[in-house]
């Protein structure tokens, strides 16, 4: 069956080594019957180099149904939970598809009985943001992403066995950061939460100090908790807050495809604590207890309720709160974080253990009159045999909830340029990926340099335009060396210098 025209083109992309090869089989014969329907266009199967060996009679039946093989090389490190392996296969899938396209993501197994609820939304593509105008700037998405169900005790931590979406959305989930590793929470950062959640804690300071801040496993169980004893209000003030923000990315963001009928007549503190069975219920999901929503219904009910529960009374008062983008893009007070440990979490330790609920708090030291009159004398801190890679690891963590991540990577960066005579080129990379102005006049005035002219205009012109007037200059200059370099024109790149 063709395409329809109102559609894009659909590619599926099974990812993942093949455990079961009867398993495997069965997927591939559910992904082709929604070929043979005119769901998908094309097929791709993103595995490891040489995992096909033991299955030559397998790979030949593929390649004569027509799907495309990708066997991407291995990597040595697989990071936590195996999150840079699936988001390198993921990455490297996602370049073979044309422009436009949208992508049905799934596993080499787990995922055929979750595919029957994806086909409505493939007649017609993914569905369009929400109308929010005030949230935009969290995400880079041009349309949601659909998925099965929505955690709304952890936020992004939606089941990744199938997923869908355009091409170019999916892009800005993959990565391979040691971000997570280093400046979030220890051992709290899921490999599903690793794949939904890294544009948004790019783009969105309250996500990044939450997240750097405190233990969310603990944090869900213990909404639950408190909610089924009937304690009053167990949150309020920041994780209220929190809590309130992730039920409006959902709602704007995500797409929670269902076929589970209309939402029945239930309080949003019964559809909060999943006591609906239907659509929410309390699941282990991820070895965590936690609130699942199984409709996306039930999500605009709750971001719509007015309802004076207890338990989900200080959320909606947070959904009136964070409104205001100044208000969820700002710095959380040192204070107002120890205020909500006594008064939420007392029963928990502070520290960096599993047990622990927030992470050690930072010693705020006003220097005296004495310190100051001794300024000059470097205060070092470290001992000696303290290695590049720790105090680095030290400077995500500290930083994280106040800087972005474009600028902490250029500040290692700098302080690797200045203390050692190793290549650190990765830091610089990293910065110019992430759109730190500066990095990206190095990086293009790097390429440039190497003769590789085009790119290295366009970092320097994003640099530019992001208000470097260094890299402004440096385009004129280039425009003395090399008339007609610039296709915009001397005019245009002069304005920049005088900004």
């Amino acid at each position: 069956m063709p395409r329809t025209v109102s559609r894009p083109e659909n590619w599926a992309i099974i990812c993942g080594m093949i455990r079961l090869e009867l398993e495997f089989r069965i997927t591939v014969n559910a992904v082709m019957d929604l070929k043979r329907k005119g769901l998908i266009d094309q097929i791709i199967l993103a595995t490891w180099r040489r995992s096909l060996v033991t299955y030559r009679e397998l790979k030949g039946e593929l390649l004569s149904l027509g799907i495309i093989i990708l066997e991407v090389p291995g990597l040595e490190e697989g990071g936590y939970g195996q999150t840079f392996r699936q988001h390198r296969l993921l990455e490297e899938a996602l370049k073979i598809c044309p422009a436009g396209s949208a992508v049905l993501k799934l596993r080499t197994d787990k995922a055929v009985h979750r595919l029957s609820v994806f086909e409505e939304v493939m007649e017609s593509g993914p569905k369009d943001l929400g109308k929010d105008e005030s949230f935009k700037s969290i995400c880079p998405f041009t349309a949601r992403i659909c998925t099965q169900a929505a955690s709304v005790t952890i936020p992004f931590n939606f089941p990744d066995f199938v997923f869908y979406g355009y091409a170019r959305d999916l892009e800005k989930l993959v990565h391979m950061d040691v971000y997570y590793d280093n400046a979030c929470f220890p051992n709290t950062m899921n490999a599903e939460t690793r794949m939904f959640s890294k544009p948004f804690i790019e783009n969105c300071l309250f996500f990044r100090q939450f997240f750097s801040r405190f233990n969310c496993r603990i944090l869900s169980q213990f909404f639950i908790d408190s909610n089924w004893n009937q304690v009053e209000g167990p949150f309020g003030g920041l994780l209220a807050d929190v809590f309130a923000l992730n039920l409006k990315v959902i709602g704007e963001f995500f797409y929670i495809l269902n076929d589970r009928g209309e939402v029945p007549d239930f309080s949003a503190k019964d559809l909060m604590l999943g006591r609906t069975r239907s659509v929410s219920r309390l699941s282990p999901l991820t070895k965590t207890n936690q609130i699942l929503i199984f409709n996306q219904k039930v999500i605009e009910k709750l971001l719509n309720t007015s309802e004076p529960v207890e338990g989900f009374g200080g959320i909606s008062k947070s959904l009136m709160r964070i409104q205001d983008a100044n208000y969820y893009q700002r710095i959380w007070p040192l204070e107002e974080t120890q205020s909500c440990y006594r008064k939420y979490l007392s029963q928990y330790g502070f520290g960096h253990t599993d047990d622990c609920a927030v992470r050690d708090f930072a010693q705020v030291i006003i220097p005296s009159e004495e310190d100051e009159r001794h300024s000059e004398l470097e205060l070092k801190g470290l001992d000696e045999n303290t290695s590049i890679s720790e105090i680095e690891r030290a400077f995500i963590r500290e930083n994280a909830p106040r800087l972005s991540l474009g600028q902490i990577y250029f500040d290692l960066h700098l302080r690797a340029k200045s203390e050692s005579h190793e290549d650190n080129s990765h830091w610089l990379e990293l910065a110019a990926k992430y759109e730190q102005k500066q990095a990206l006049y190095e990086m293009g005035v790097q390429l440039f340099g190497l003769n590789r002219r085009e790119k290295g205009l366009k970092l320097l012109k994003k640099s530019a335009e992001f208000g470097y007037k260094v890299a402004a200059e440096k385009l004129l200059n280039y425009e003395g060396e090399y008339p007609g370099i610039l296709e915009e024109g001397i005019d245009y790149w002069k304005r920049f210098c005088e900004c």
